[in-house]
């Protein structure tokens, strides 16, 4: 980067001037502001103030109408009582296949020598 004839090392901080969009960043003033871009809590979660306001109704969603409650199955999600039975199924695979994998490569390497036949 040269200023006025200058290398990046002879550059006062006063003489440079860069913007967010330089950067492709938003200004800090667009946080959280309408139009801006929405804050997030260390959880990565929204804040519940910042998503505009819903308002309206549907006529109808997944082929439902009226008064309409969808379940996890309605949506091809699973339910959240089976979440912890399908993350263990899940592990258990894992380990299952971990192990089977293991027991290959440790059968490849090992391989048995044959006694020494007595002479």
């Amino acid at each position: 980067m040269a200023v006025r004839g200058k290398s990046a090392y002879e550059v006062a901080a006063t003489e440079v001037t860069v913007a967010a969009a330089d950067f492709g960043a938003i200004p800090t003033a667009a946080a959280g502001a309408p139009g801006g871009a929405a804050q997030l809590y260390d959880t990565g979660r929204v804040p519940a103030t910042q998503p505009p306001s819903v308002t309206g109704a549907v006529a109808s969603i997944n082929n439902m109408t009226g008064a309409v409650q969808l379940t996890a199955s309605d949506v091809g999600a699973l339910a959240t009582s089976t979440l912890g039975e399908f993350v263990m199924s899940q592990r258990c695979t894992e380990v299952r296949d971990f192990r089977e994998e293991e027991t290959a490569r440790l059968t490849t390497l090992y391989q048995p020598t044959a006694a020494p036949t007595p002479h």
